[in-house]
């Protein structure tokens, strides 16, 4: 990675209970995953952490804030186009952006300018998503955890 690319990490939170409410906490299948998610970017020097403002979200990307010590900044997935041309703007950086089964594949789509990603259905948990912004050229690649 040269000096002027930018790194950012797309996930969707973890598994999120079913209890009724519009914002559910995640289940303890859920917490594991999000741990997961920060050992498998343990070795990643991240310097920025985004999640929308739900439970869920928020709880997935606790244990990567904790192991860094980097706060976690509130983004609004209603406002993903503004979202992305800030993010993409944080020349030499490494973000993770936790979202949604919606905004996280149209996100890295706004990010490499192209339709590459479709919305991941509800049940689908454990996809990462890399977008890598270096000048003109993007690319990505996406991996499952």
């Amino acid at each position: 990675m040269s000096e002027t690319s930018t790194t950012i990490y797309l996930v969707r939170h973890a598994e999120k209970m079913d209890d009724g409410t519009s914002d559910p906490p995640l289940t303890t299948e859920g917490r594991a995953r999000a741990k997961k998610l920060s050992t498998l970017l343990s070795g990643k020097q991240i310097n920025h952490i985004y999640s929308s403002d739900y439970k869920r979200t928020q709880q997935t990307a606790i244990p990567i804030s904790k192991r860094t010590k980097i706060a976690i900044k509130s983004y609004n997935p209603r406002e993903l186009d503004v979202f992305a041309n800030q993010i993409s703007q944080l020349k030499g950086q490494h973000i993770l952006v936790v979202g949604h089964s919606n905004s996280t594949p149209s996100l890295a789509n706004l990010l490499l300018g192209r339709e590459e990603y479709t919305q991941y259905d509800e049940s689908d948990y454990g996809n990462l998503i890399e977008v890598e912004i270096s000048g003109n050229t993007k690319k990505s690649k996406k991996t499952r955890f």
